[in-house]
């Protein structure tokens, strides 16, 4: 079969889901499949369906038409990959898994790393369980964990962090996480990622939601309906103090 009937029952198939998930003609029509596309793109695992699927699920929820959720949403992620490939591109070794993460200061530490998932630039969070152990959501395929830091891979550039709060709030955010957030599969929606608990996880998602529901601290720093590494990383709440070259 040809390249081009395969792209085309592809795009069949891809008209029959979006019909069947509700997602209405004139909404549809509003939002170019481009932009459905991209914002697939930048959610590396999702497929356009999955996004036409989640766009209208998160519609019906918080009152905003599919165009004007997925054009937030692109801003969100744009500007999050944006800002982690340019970090990348500073670095002297281009971000690549170079050297260990090692301890913490303190427990309810936050780290970042820059981090590639199918070739998008979005970092890496994790969280500090204790001085020693971090909890994490690594990637596509795997379940969160909780793991040595001396075992952790990072990149140059990565960034330790405290968490500008109380120790008290701190050590809730890490029990929480420890508890309650290892043992769940990888989520790869980023731009609908601020649920907790939920019964799965992304790297920012954890760490977002460890302090959410444990502390009620906010470390989205740009508000956006999605939270990324980066947006925890450049919170006002956040503050680095050890940067891994």
């Amino acid at each position: 079969m040809s390249r081009k009937r395969l792209i085309e029952i592809a795009g069949g198939i891809f008209s029959i889901l979006v019909s069947s998930v509700g997602f209405t003609a004139p909404s549809f029509a509003s939002t170019p499949d481009n932009a459905v596309g991209e914002l697939a793109e930048l959610n590396p695992g999702m497929t356009r369906a999955e996004v036409v699927l989640k766009v209208n699920n998160l519609s019906g929820k918080i009152g905003l038409t599919p165009k004007e959720i997925i054009n937030q949403a692109l801003l969100d992620a744009r500007a999050s990959a944006a800002a982690s490939t340019a970090d990348v591109v500073g670095l002297r070794s281009g971000g690549g898994n170079t050297t260990l993460l090692g301890s913490g200061s303190q427990k309810g530490d936050v780290f970042w790393s820059p981090a590639a998932t199918l070739f998008i630039q979005h970092g890496h969070s994790g969280i500090y369980y204790s001085k020693a152990v971090v909890v994490e959501a690594p990637g596509l395929g795997k379940n969160s964990w909780s793991i040595y830091a001396k075992s952790v891979r990072v990149g140059s550039g990565t960034q330790k962090q405290h968490v500008l709060t109380t120790q008290k709030n701190r050590d809730a955010a890490a029990n929480y996480a420890y508890r309650y957030m290892r043992n769940k599969p990888y989520n790869n929606v980023f731009f609908d990622n601020k649920h907790v608990p939920s019964s799965s996880y992304n790297c920012s998602q954890l760490v977002w939601g460890a302090y959410k529901k444990a502390s009620n601290i906010d470390l989205d720093g740009n508000g956006g309906l999605g939270v990324y590494p980066v947006d925890i990383r450049d919170s006002r709440l956040t503050s680095t103090y050890f940067i891994i070259w």
